[in-house]
Parts: structure tokens; sequence; C-alpha cells
């Protein structure tokens, strides 16, 4: 496998669970007895995406408390989140300040995942990561994905009002260096919607771009509440209880 760098996005101040972690970003919130969510996605990394280089960006407040991780962290110097970038914002910045060289493979930090990472990197287009959650409604949260024939996007939309599918796009993407200069192409013309991925994924949907999709049948979760950081820990700890009694 070729040399590839890992973006991890932690630049948002997670308001949501902000009020009962107020001095921890989501990223290091415990997901079980002796592992938080970071260190599962840095082994998680290590084990599946080898010779990687390891990136995070954070905002201001939240620098400090990912120092001694041994990966590369970026300060994107935001202080509040009414300044807060957006994770396009947070991807260009890193893009301006660090000019990769690689493929590049970008991760939410309110993702935990079980789908082997290996498996969306290689090739000449974008690729992301999908899951199918179930339900239309839940769908409305996120970015929906409409395949076409050869399984590839055919459609998103970006927390649609009506949801067509309960297929989701996760925050977990593949971006061939060849591909790169479409952040840049994406700001220049529309520079008023960087605070969501799917905005950029419609772009490329729109310039004709292809998105390959992997849709994984493993587990997904999207932190972004204290009720789906509690269903995580509760699946994750019953996963360790298992592999203790074995």
């Amino acid at each position: 496998m070729k040399d590839v760098g890992v973006l991890f996005l932690a630049g948002g101040f997670g308001t949501r669970i902000a009020k009962f972690y107020p001095n921890t970003p989501k990223a290091l919130l415990e997901i079980n007895d002796d592992k938080r969510l970071l260190d599962f996605l840095i082994d998680k990394v290590r084990n599946e995406l080898l010779n990687s280089r390891i990136n995070l960006i954070s905002n201001e407040k939240y620098y400090s408390s990912f120092n001694g991780l041994g990966i590369n962290v970026v300060n994107n110097k935001v202080t509040s989140n009414e300044e807060r970038l957006g994770s396009i914002g947070d991807i260009l910045y890193f893009l301006d300040q660090e000019k990769p060289e690689s493929d590049l493979v970008v991760i939410g930090t309110d993702n935990y995942f079980e789908e082997d990472l290996s498996k969306i990197v290689g090739g000449e287009n974008v690729k992301i990561m999908a899951y199918d959650c179930g339900d239309l409604e839940l769908a409305r949260k996120y970015g929906t994905v409409i395949l076409n024939e050869e399984g590839n996007v055919l459609e998103f939309d970006e927390k649609p009002v009506i949801a067509r599918t309960s297929l989701v796009s996760t925050m977990i993407y593949y971006i061939p260096e060849s591909k790169l200069d479409l952040f840049n192409k994406f700001r220049d013309d529309n520079p008023d919607l960087l605070d969501r991925a799917g905005n950029f994924l419609m772009y490329l949907n729109s310039l004709g771009e292809t998105i390959e999709v992997l849709v994984t049948k493993k587990n997904w979760f999207d932190i972004g509440s204290i009720e789906e950081l509690d269903r995580l820990r509760e699946t994750v700890g019953e996963k360790q209880l298992i592999k203790e009694m074995r």
C-alpha cells in the first residue's frame, strides 16, 4: 500500500456534549475503561494503514489536550464556536498549512466504526464510507446517498427535509492527491459553504466527479449527543466483556 496521510477533524466545540464535559473534546471522551475514542481511532489507523502520517486539527481551546499522542497536531487558532471554520474550512486550513504530498484519508473524530480502513484507500477517485441507518427519519440528520448502477454516488443530499433513502454518508473520506485541489476550487466557488462536509460532496457531484462508495455492514456510531455516546459505551463495553470471558 502506498503511503497515505490521515487527517482527524477535531476543530469543533461539541456544544451538545460540552454541557456534560465542558473541558474535554469529544475525541478524548472515554468509550470504555481503558480507551478514549481517539485512542481507538489512532490504533485503527496504525493497524490498518501502515506507514501513514497521522495529523489532527484542533481549535485553540483544546489544542494542548492533544499533546503527547505521537501525531502531528495543527492548531486552527479558533477560540469560540461562533468562529469555527467548519469541517471543510478545517480541511482547507490543514492543506494550506501542511501542504501534503500524498493521498489523504479524512476522519471525523466523532466517528466510531469497525470497517477496515484499508478498503477505502487507493484508486483515482474520491471515496466515502456510507452506512444504512435503517430509518428515514434518522437519515434526515445526515447526508443521504443515492447510488447509481455502478454503486457510486448518483445523488447526495445534505440533511434533507424528506429523506429518500436511509443510506447515509459517514465522515470518513479518501481523497487522492490528484483531487486535493478540488477543495480550493470549492472554496473559490462557495466561500460561504465551508461548514458541512456534505456541501463538498454535493459540489463534486455537480462537477460530474465520480465518488465511489464503500457501504459498511459493520457498526458505525456518530457521537453527536450524550445519548449516542452512552449507546456506544454500552456496545463497546459488552464486547470488552465477551473478550475477557474468552
